[in-house]
């Protein structure tokens, strides 16, 4: 279970008949699992139009702030760097 982690999500979608404004944030949180290289696997309608994206490991009250490297809309995955604040549990860069 340490590999399942919390995504908390902060999205903003565009506004497509009103390309210069923004419809109102709303939050989310999904979970996700680590896999190689400190990244972290999710759904893609989890981390869809973010603007800010977070993990939280089990048991810990940190959230980590992540970067989203990939978005796989046609299969609904959606690929984060995993931590940018390191524990002694993960390797740091």
């Amino acid at each position: 279970m340490d590999a399942v982690v919390k995504v908390f999500c902060v999205h903003m979608e565009p506004n497509f008949s009103l390309p210069w404004q923004r419809k109102r944030q709303y939050s989310s949180s999904s979970s996700g699992f680590v896999i190689e290289g400190r990244r972290v696997l999710t759904n893609a309608h989890s981390v869809e139009y973010y603007t800010q994206v977070k993990l939280k490991k089990r048991g810990s009250d940190t959230k980590y702030l992540a970067i989203v490297l990939a978005i796989g809309t046609e299969c609904d995955i959606g690929k984060n760097s995993s931590f940018s604040c390191c524990t002694s549990k993960y390797s740091c860069r």
